[in-house]
């Protein structure tokens, strides 16, 4: 058997030389940029966001305290304000299904500009159709249409009269109805006289009563038919009066956005819908303001109004793709959700309660997530991995996602997901997931692993001056000459473990 020398002190304990540190103090040296002896992981921070394909997320690993989320959102700011900028979002009213709002697509920075400019063309369209509708011109048209159809209607009674009083009939108008009585002189009969006429003459004015009869039903039932008609016409004449005072507003706005074909295709159906519903736009009957005031703001006209409102989910104010950081990822702050309002008891909504989260805050660029915190909250890894695997953003009720009954809400229109998604963890919540959730190394290919060591060679020693000099100024702290340099690299050394290393880790 060999014998194994034993070591001397010296070799137990490998000394740093302050002569080798050419500073007085480490005031005199630079400050290190992020984390030192991270190569590895900008390499594979750089490979992650420069792959644009499916499943291609990072997940950034190492102990607690090391600055990972810090060194992440350093290196995605400085990629992420080289590129540009992505586009704003708005959902809008779905005129032909309420229950599923419009997802708009507009140029980045822009979407307050569209919600301001339909605000503006609401006020303009509350303020030019009820002048239009009071002006001379449409009361005369109006009144036009309704003596053409009195006039119809007296000439389809007045060729029956002519009829009656030519056979001794008499044609009365009252309010329950149209009748008829037998003339003598000029005059109606009364009953009692009606009686004393011969038989054969009763007879005879029954039958041609009888006949007459059935020509006022003739004329009555071609009422209903003239009256629908009249009602088209006035339809048409409101729907052209209207149009009139519509169309140049909204083509104003039309052409502020002929850049948008998508937009420019909704303000020909908000024309539409003002066409068509020009009485939303007219002061309320009488009587109905107590209604109103029950209701309170969202009464039945302010709910119409709302119609033509837009809801900015989001909107770029700086240049470059964003980077996001959620602090609080439960299942609404990372996908969104709807808010409801209280209403006469019941639990309301519409489009204008959809709120973003952070997956579309960060759509277009970069979204950074504690995992562990994730994975804490109900239901948000699993709806993160759906959005990730789908690549669409859907907006849903938690509660009707946990409901067994299927309860009517809203459905909002998804909207394209372009996101790369950052998690930062410790290492063994990284080895968990990836071997109990079969998911995980689908969506996350590309794993960030940083180094707690540092190799000990002079390179590294320096560096790691420059590390202890920046920690001093950050924290205002004296800072400290190469014989206590040398002596911190030596207790490095020690915690390392290994005279060859160095502990960068706190």
């Amino acid at each position: 058997m060999t014998d194994i020398p034993p070591l001397s002190p010296e070799q137990l304990r490998r000394r740093s030389d302050p002569a080798t540190f050419r500073f007085a103090s480490t005031a005199d040296l630079p400050d290190v940029p992020g984390i030192i002896g991270q190569d590895r992981v900008e390499e594979a921070v750089r490979f992650a966001i420069g792959i644009h394909r499916y499943g291609y997320n990072l997940y950034a690993l190492g102990p607690s305290g090391m600055g990972k989320h810090s060194f992440v959102r350093a290196f995605l700011q400085r990629q992420a304000d080289e590129a540009p900028s992505p586009p704003d979002w708005c959902y809008v009213h779905n005129f032909k299904d309420a229950r599923r709002p419009r997802a708009l697509e507009v140029p980045a920075g822009r979407a307050p500009r569209l919600r301001d400019d339909m605000e503006r063309l609401l006020e303009e369209l509350q303020a030019a159709i009820p002048a239009v509708f009071e002006s001379d011109e449409y009361g005369a048209q109006r009144k036009l249409l309704e003596a053409r159809l009195n006039e119809d209607s007296a000439q389809a009674f007045a060729e029956v009269e002519a009829r009656a009083r030519e056979q001794g009939i008499a044609l009365i108008r009252a309010a329950q109805g149209v009748g008829l009585a037998p003339l003598r002189d000029g005059e109606v009969m009364e009953a009692e006289e009606f009686k004393r006429l011969p038989e054969e003459e009763q007879e005879r004015l029954r039958a041609v009563m009888a006949e007459l009869q059935k020509e006022i039903e003739r004329a009555a039932a071609a009422l209903p038919t003239a009256a629908r008609k009249h009602r088209e016409e006035l339809r048409k004449l409101d729907r052209r009066v209207t149009a009139q005072a519509a169309t140049h507003l909204v083509d104003e706005v039309r052409a502020r956005w002929t850049d948008v074909p998508e937009l420019v295709g909704y303000l020909s159906e908000v024309e539409g819908v003002v066409v068509d519903h020009a009485a939303d736009f007219l002061p309320a009957p009488e009587g109905a303001n107590a209604m109103k005031a029950l209701l309170g703001s969202r009464g039945k006209e302010t709910r119409s109004f709302k119609r033509f409102q837009v809801n900015v989910l989001v909107t770029r104010d700086d240049p470059g793709s964003p980077v996001v950081y959620e602090d609080y990822p439960t299942y609404g702050n990372v996908v969104g959700r709807i808010e409801h309002l209280s209403e006469l008891g019941n639990l309301v909504t519409d489009f204008t309660l959809i709120q973003a989260g952070s997956l579309h805050r960060a759509n277009g660029g970069y979204l950074i997530v504690d995992a562990r915190k994730l994975l804490l909250q109900p239901m948000a890894w699993d709806e993160l991995k759906r959005s990730l695997r789908s690549q669409v953003l859907r907006v849903d009720s938690l509660v009707r996602a946990l409901s067994i009954v299927n309860t009517a809400s809203l459905e909002p229109e998804p909207i394209p997901l372009d996101v790369k998604v950052v998690l930062v963890g410790e290492r063994q919540l990284y080895y968990l997931l990836s071997g109990l959730d079969p998911d995980f190394c689908e969506l996350f290919k590309v794993a960030a692993d940083f180094e707690e060591q540092l190799d000990r060679t002079p390179e590294g020693e320096a560096l790691y001056a420059r590390l202890l000099g920046t920690f001093a100024r950050k924290e205002g702290l004296r800072p400290l000459d190469p014989g206590a340099v040398a002596s911190a690299v030596e207790h490095s050394s020690r915690r390392a473990g290994d005279s060859e290393k160095l502990q960068v880790h706190a």
